[in-house]
């Protein structure tokens, strides 16, 4: 099942093409992730999702209510003169909605924030605003919660506590986040989209960029001395460069076109010039590999 869908969606601000021809479909449930380099138009696409702009070609197609959507800006801005529980009394009021002080204070020991706190918002911190604006996206039970860069202001234990709440609000609902961290990524995405200069260089599971199905970088770790196996893997059109990376080891790098059958090819190829060797295996690639390769 399908949150949103977005189709050939395009957002131009003067000259400048923000975002082209975006096509992705957000499924219900699970963390999906937006991550690209500065300027690649993630918070335009958050924006477009939410209805705050609107795109100059393509469509959005929203599967639920715009009523079970909740946005939290990465900047968030609120009425200095309050309080959190004030705060999230009118959210929910301006919502139509009736919350009792027990939901509110539970919502709020939920990201970190002391439901005693009486403090005035205009005093907080940005991390302690970026906490309550999380608290005031997921007051509602939202069906998709979208954030906006929702750990750049937040000391390393804050980081985790937040990301292992959107992780577990994620059970239930779908969270749509933009991150410069890849790492919290890809320990908690399920799925995620490459934005650069605009256009959606990948959409898929994030084990479509992880898996060992994703790298084109083999180990072969040689009988003896590896430079023959080097020698006779550099003379094949389909090895990139062969790097010693040990004593008995060389990683090789292939031609994306043969990772289907790179085992057999590679073992073939050593086997016919009659070099021994005690292990062949793919590497597993990691987000950063793929993100850095995508982006480049």
């Amino acid at each position: 099942m399908t949150t949103v869908a977005l189709d050939g969606v395009g957002v131009r601000f003067g000259e400048l093409d923000a975002l082209r021809e975006v096509g992705i479909d957000i499924p219900d449930r699970g963390m999906f992730a937006l991550v690209g380099p500065n300027g690649a138009g993630k918070s335009t696409l958050l924006s477009v999702v939410c209805g705050l702009l609107r795109p100059t070609s393509g469509q959005v197609r929203l599967e639920i209510a715009p009523s079970a959507l909740s946005y939290c800006p990465d900047v968030a801005q609120f009425d200095s003169w309050l309080n959190p529980a004030e705060l999230l009394q009118l959210s929910a009021a301006l919502r139509g909605e009736s919350v009792t002080s027990t939901r509110i204070a539970d919502t709020l020991d939920q990201v970190g924030l002391d439901p005693a706190n009486t403090r005035r918002v205009g005093g907080f911190s940005r991390g302690m605003k970026t906490r309550l604006s999380i608290a005031a996206g997921i007051l509602s039970e939202p069906r998709l919660l979208v954030v906006d860069e929702p750990v750049a202001a937040l000391d390393p234990a804050g980081r985790v506590q937040v990301l292992d709440l959107l992780a577990d609000v994620a059970d239930q609902t779908t969270v749509l986040l933009s991150s410069h961290d890849l790492q919290d990524v890809e320990e908690r995405a399920n799925a995620l989209a490459v934005l650069r200069r605009g256009r959606v260089v990948y959409h898929g599971p994030l084990d479509g960029l992880t898996g060992p199905h994703a790298t084109t970088q083999w180990r072969i770790r040689c009988s003896s001395d590896c430079d023959s196996a080097r020698d006779v893997l550099v003379a094949q059109n389909w090895v990139g460069a062969v790097t010693t990376v040990g004593p008995r080891e060389l990683r090789v790098h292939l031609d994306e076109k043969v990772v289907a059958d790179a085992g057999w090819r590679l073992g073939a190829v050593l086997g016919s010039a009659r070099i021994p060797f005690t292990s062949l295996h793919q590497e597993t690639g990691t987000l950063q590999d793929a993100f850095l390769r995508l982006t480049a």
